[in-house]
């Protein structure tokens, strides 16, 4: 049993090891961005309120940070620098953007919160785009 929980929370030692969690990483990232979108357009519909909006967006905030530390605390293996840059990089625009939309859903501004969760269509394609460079 210990060495099965030591082998799902052992960081990764070899450099593919290490691509697969940027991987995973950029996976939970575009979850994260999807799910806050589908907030702002589910809003924009008037098919939730302003209040529950806000919960799933400091969810997905919270989520997407957790992301980020977790993988910015794993020491990359020799020449995988610019992965990592590239990763964490990426992540602190998803954790920006999350809290940008936290906040004006806080703050009560249904506008902001849709004009803004829009946006994320290209945040979206940069993700992707990471996606294309980490898997390259």
């Amino acid at each position: 049993m210990t060495a099965a929980l030591w082998y799902l929370v052992w960081p990764p030692r070899t450099q593919a090891g290490y691509t697969h969690q940027a991987q995973q990483t950029i996976g939970k990232f575009r979850s994260q961005v999807a799910t806050a979108r589908l907030w702002g357009r589910e809003l924009d519909r008037d098919h939730t309120f302003l209040a529950t909006a806000s919960v799933g967006l400091d969810e997905m905030e919270t989520d997407a940070t957790n992301t980020l530390d977790q993988f910015a605390a794993y020491q990359p293996p020799a020449g995988q620098e610019p992965m990592r840059t590239e990763v964490t990089t990426l992540g602190d625009a998803v954790v920006t953007d999350l809290g940008e939309l936290r906040i004006a859903a806080r703050q009560g501004r249904t506008a902001t919160v849709v004009r803004k969760a829009k946006r994320l269509g290209d945040l979206l394609d940069r993700i992707d785009t990471t996606t294309s460079d980490v898997s390259s």
